[in-house]
């Protein structure tokens, strides 16, 4: 395995290479974590098409609607007006400034919500309604 080290305020940082799409990062006293490569497939407009809909979180108490834009983008529109473009970055997941979204998926393929990730903040959850 290739490794790569870095020294930092008496802790250190492995990252390793398990394979060419895995890598194990570490820190002195922490559990590690290994990640895997994502899937690279970027949504066409039917992929896009199936992700459309009214998502809810109880926890933050706002609705999204998310739409297709004029220039066939992914986008979230909020209640205040605002209209935030999603990037992909690979299948059912997106990006926007600082922040991630997944979306989730029943066993069928159903899209069932999505979570929403930003540095301190992990998954908030959003369900799909009806709407």
């Amino acid at each position: 395995h290739h490794q790569m080290f870095a020294e930092t305020g008496g802790f250190r940082l492995t990252l390793t290479a398990l394979s060419p799409d895995r890598m194990k990062l570490a820190w002195d006293g922490w559990p590690p974590v290994v990640y895997d490569r994502l899937n690279p497939a970027m949504p066409g407009k039917e992929e896009l098409a199936a992700l459309l809909g009214v998502y809810r979180s109880d926890d933050a108490d706002v609705r999204y609607r998310v739409v297709l834009s004029e220039q066939g983008r992914l986008t979230i529109s909020t209640a205040a007006g605002w209209r935030i473009r999603l990037e992909p970055v690979g299948s059912d997941r997106f990006v926007f400034g600082p922040w991630s979204l997944r979306f989730t998926r029943a066993a069928d393929g159903q899209v069932q919500g999505f979570g929403l990730h930003r540095a301190r903040l992990w998954n908030l959850g959003f369900q799909r309604t009806g709407e």
